[in-house]
């Protein structure tokens, strides 16, 4: 499903399957590995660490295709070069509360990075509004395409897909990484709150899907 035309510089968002699912999970890991929070949650000074950051990735893709959750490709000149994956407001919880998920982790992560974990994410959804949302699980745009505008052009992309669903009122997403903030913010994001990740705080943003602000 094509949710964006193409541009000059050959940008093309697509909505994908579960066929993209090792692409996407390679791409994930390399952008999560390095965020505060992940550092924090999956214990980055233990050994294992980058295991146990595909162990997440690898639960939560694989149960976000099984439960038919969309998932939009930003490809440039037929490579593809970012992931986002939505969470659509008939999830009325996170992933990260299906007991498969649970198991799972427990099994590849340990117990004490899946308490953790869902530690963070309950303090996260105690924040949102109790109403229809999408939630932004996860985004990525490969190293090597950042800073290039991409980011913007995939975030106007993802408001336009959950627009089309009516009952919807907002996007929400949270991010730890201070870099990522005043981006969020100058496209319409504001601030729900934080939750503490450790010595991290974990940003809560929220956007209205009425609102269409654009850098």
């Amino acid at each position: 499903m094509l949710t964006a035309s193409q541009h000059a510089d050959e940008l093309v968002i697509l909505e994908v399957g579960a066929e993209t699912e090792r692409e996407a999970r390679s791409l994930l890991f390399h952008s999560y590995s390095q965020e505060p929070a992940y550092q924090y949650l999956l214990n980055a000074e233990k050994t294992g660490y980058e295991q146990r950051v595909r162990a997440v990735i690898r639960e939560t893709v694989n149960l976000h295709f099984a439960e038919q959750q969309p998932v939009l490709a930003l490809y440039k000149a037929n490579r593809v070069i970012g992931f986002a994956f939505i969470l659509t407001p008939s999830m009325t919880a996170d992933l990260y509360n299906h007991f498969r998920w649970r198991w799972r982790m427990i099994l590849t992560a340990g117990f004490s990075a899946t308490e953790r974990f869902l530690d963070y994410r309950q303090q996260v959804e105690a924040i949102l509004p109790k109403q229809p949302l999408h939630r932004l699980a996860f985004i990525a745009i490969h190293p090597q395409q950042q800073h290039q505008g991409y980011g913007l052009e995939f975030m106007n992309s993802i408001h336009s897909y959950c627009a089309k669903d009516k009952n919807s009122v907002g996007v929400v997403l949270d991010t730890g990484n201070p870099r990522y903030i005043a981006f969020f913010e100058r496209i319409g994001y504001q601030s729900l709150g934080s939750v503490h990740v450790g010595d991290i705080i974990e940003n809560v943003f929220f956007r209205p899907i009425s609102s269409h602000k654009t850098a």
